[in-house]
Formats: C-alpha cells, structure tokens, sequence
C-alpha cells in the first residue's frame, strides 16, 4: 500500500511547491506612448504591469494608493507625485467601462 501512495503523495507535494504559472499578459493600450511605459516599468518592478481593464476608473485610485504604501514596506522607490498622477491618468482612461 505505501509503494502505491508515496508516488502520489509526491507527485502532490512537488506540484503543490511549484510557483504558479502567470497568466500570459496582454500588451498594455498604447504600449509604445510614455504613459505605457511608465506602467510596465514602474508597477513590473514587483508584478506584471496590471491591465487597466481591471479597475473601473473609480477603483483606481485606491490601487494605485495601495501600491505606493505597499512600494514604501517593500522599500522599493516609491512613485512620485507627478508619475503618480501619470500613471493615475493612464490606468482611468483605459479603465474598465461600467456595465
């Protein structure tokens, strides 16, 4: 019996230990203009840039201020006021429309 469960109990605890695959990501809108690129670069230092279409334009300020506290506790370089109002700027206008 315990040559048959080992295998499996392996099989689960290698999967289970495994880091999720990320769902592929969609090219930013505009992701040639500075806005876009700003987004990639900024918000990519510690995830994959988010998708505007995430949020509606009303949610996202509250994102976007989560991120900057969270940027101060991870101690990276936290976003200025002008690429805040940038990156702000950029994630309402191509935010998800409400239905």
């Amino acid at each position: 019996m315990i040559d048959r469960v080992l295998p499996l109990s392996l099989a689960f605890v290698v999967t289970a230990c495994q880091p999720a695959q990320a769902p592929p990501r969609q090219p930013l809108p505009d992701a040639d203009s500075p806005e876009a690129r700003l987004v990639a670069e900024r918000c990519g230092q510690c995830h994959a840039p988010p998708a505007p279409s995430r949020h509606s334009a009303e949610e996202w300020p509250s994102v976007v201020e989560r991120m900057r506290v969270h940027m101060v506790r991870q101690a990276n370089q936290i976003l200025s006021d002008e690429e805040t109002r940038i990156v702000l700027d950029y994630l309402m206008k191509h935010a998800r429309t409400e239905s």
